[in-house]
């Protein structure tokens, strides 16, 4: 179903493939029609070009090939690039996650106000990209993770991450997943250094984070801040995994900052 306001075949234009769509109105519509031209003529208009990147964005990511990995534990998890229709997901992952988790997540034992969960739903793939992990093979089952980059406002190469797994998916090495993924991601998308805030007592993730070159700093009472080289980053991968992440993530990229 397609709502008022949408485009339709803009990635045919955009990426020089065939034109897949067949819309059918049952009711009465009102609808613009244009060639390549014209499509190109509406780039100088700032309101439609914020809502095609948008747009762009998340059908790339919603049409990206899911990627499957065997978890060392046993077990499978899948990857794939986050959506704005995970909203609902995300809400849940983040209610089945205990105060500790939320503590060790957000500094913070109870829920994070709507203001953050607005942030991590807003994806734009390029300066914010997130992973997330469902639950076996496939790309419906249940959303139990994700992680994330935001690049610096102040240094292009540079950006901060995050992950989170809920509790009964915890210990089955998804967050190692997670963590060497988004560093694939990071790299595809041009940035070269990683950084992240960690609660001092939060050893699991520390110890993910961890990297030979990994630097690490007091930021504030109780808080590590960690300063990380995204070439360590993925190595821990099978090379046909980090191959299959880049190559979705540098699709995404790539066509969304064109």
């Amino acid at each position: 179903m397609v709502e008022a306001g949408a485009l339709v075949g803009e990635l045919g234009l955009l990426t020089g493939s065939d034109r897949r769509a067949t819309i059918t109105a049952l009711t009465e519509a009102v609808v613009e029609i244009g060639d390549a031209d014209r499509f190109l003529r509406c780039w100088e208009e700032g309101a439609f070009v914020e809502k095609l990147a948008g747009a762009v964005a998340d059908r790339l990511a919603s049409l990206a090939p899911p990627v499957t990995i065997a978890l060392g534990k046993g077990g499978e998890v899948t990857l794939r690039p986050g959506l704005a229709s995970d909203r609902s997901a995300l809400d849940a992952g983040l209610a089945a996650m205990s105060a500790e988790s939320l503590r060790r997540r957000f500094f913070s034992g109870g829920m994070p106000p709507k203001s953050v969960i607005d942030r991590l739903a807003d994806l734009d793939y390029v300066d914010h990209f997130a992973w997330v992990a469902i639950d076996g093979p496939g790309p419906n089952g249940e959303l139990i993770g994700s992680a994330r980059f935001f690049r610096s406002v102040c240094d292009p190469e540079e950006a901060d991450v995050s992950f989170g797994v809920i509790d009964r998916a915890q210990g089955r090495g998804i967050g190692h997943v997670l963590v060497e993924a988004i560093g694939v991601a990071a790299g595809a998308a041009g940035i070269r250094r990683l950084t992240a805030d960690v609660l001092r007592d939060n050893g699991p993730m520390r110890s993910l984070l961890r990297r030979p070159s990994t630097r690490s700093s007091t930021s504030e009472r109780g808080v590590l801040h960690f300063d990380m080289d995204v070439a360590e980053f993925g190595e821990s991968l099978s090379l046909p995994v980090r191959r299959q992440l880049a190559e979705v993530a540098s699709s995404i990229i790539w066509h969304t900052a064109a």
